[in-house]
């Protein structure tokens, strides 16, 4: 018997006469009997054809596509760090802008310098956009680099 199942659901599964029969004589008989056992057992098969699609689908090729984007993400929040430490600003990750997340670089005036990944060439200067003049989140200092 499943750990955490109730019985009342396993009764729900058999089902009519034989699961009101069950419920009559108590939840010990109804989970050891065979219909039962039989609705808890598609239930476990359905759970693992699922499990084995997911590991297949990260297997052969959903793992390379993952691996890929979290290298993207560091790359991008790495080169957002430089720069703020290159032109003596401070840095913001993960701003929301639109509806995507960047990282923003900000001069030490704390007007945008630079928005990682770079947003489309028609949304305007940066230090204009609202969703950057009105925002109010950690501005972190990046770290000096040791020589």
């Amino acid at each position: 018997m499943l750990k955490g199942t109730k019985a009342a659901e396993l009764i729900k599964k058999a089902g009519g006469a034989k699961g009101a029969e069950l419920a009559k004589n108590g939840t010990k008989k109804a989970a050891s009997h065979k219909a039962v056992q039989t609705a808890v057992q598609s239930g476990i098969e359905t759970g693992v054809d699922k499990a084995v699609g997911t590991v297949a689908a990260f297997a052969t090729g959903g793992a390379a596509a993952a691996v890929k984007r979290r290298q993207d993400k560091r790359t991008e929040r790495r080169y957002a760090v430089d720069l703020a430490r290159q032109v003596g600003g401070t840095y913001s990750l993960n701003v929301i802008i639109g509806s995507d997340r960047h990282h923003v670089v900000w001069l030490a005036d704390e007007t945008p310098y630079r928005v990682v990944p770079e947003l489309a060439k028609d949304t305007g200067p940066l230090a204009e956009m609202p969703d950057l003049k009105l925002f109010r989140g950690a501005r972190r200092t990046p770290k000096p680099r040791k020589s």
